[in-house]
């Protein structure tokens, strides 16, 4: 059976309803086992090691770093270089630069894998839409899509929940090349 990995940095009774429904419906789907890997925090101590079939597999985090920080997913970064070859289909929520590198490790590591970035359209996305009337601002801009867009070229898949995000991107140089990769998925 081949395994699907769903990493969120936070994961709580919420994300089971709102985020959870992706992976184990893919999972269902294409007969993959699910494990959801993310952050042991005070929200997810009370969750039970299996959900409706798929492992939830916390990771103990001993240090003080904010999720959505380059020193506060460090160990996301170990463990997918550690299970990369283990894992057939990685979805990652959010695309920051920690998606960056963590989609970078896992497709050095795993270079067949699937890796499927599954995005609202905030953060990093939504600060290319800025006004760029500022030097300092095109800069910062010209550097974020140079990251991006290296990241989308690593990614099998792409799906934004923003039409406004979407619509930008798919006009956008990467998706140009592989218009394929990116999917609209609103109210998911």
């Amino acid at each position: 059976m081949k395994n699907l990995v769903f990493n969120i940095a936070s994961f709580d009774e919420v994300e089971l309803i709102k985020t959870f429904p992706l992976p184990y419906y893919i999972g269902k789907i294409h007969n993959f086992s699910v494990t959801v890997v993310f952050h042991q925090d005070e929200n997810s101590v009370n969750l039970p090691e299996y959900y409706k079939g798929a492992l939830l597999k916390p990771l103990k985090y001993p240090g003080k770093g904010k999720h959505f920080t380059f020193s506060g997913e460090w160990y996301f970064f170990r463990y997918f270089f550690k299970h990369a070859k283990e894992t057939d289909v990685l979805v990652r929520v959010h695309f920051s630069y920690q998606t960056a590198i963590i989609g970078m490790i896992y497709k050095w590591r795993n270079p067949k894998g699937i890796f499927y970035i599954f995005s609202d359209g905030y953060g990093v996305w939504k600060s290319m839409l800025r006004d760029e009337s500022g030097f300092m601002t095109k800069i910062k801009n010209s550097i974020i899509r140079k990251i991006l867009f290296k990241t989308v070229e690593t990614a099998n898949k792409v799906s934004i929940e923003l039409a406004e995000i979407y619509d930008f991107l798919k006009k956008q140089k990467p998706f140009l090349k592989t218009p394929e990769k990116l999917t609209f998925c609103a109210g998911v």
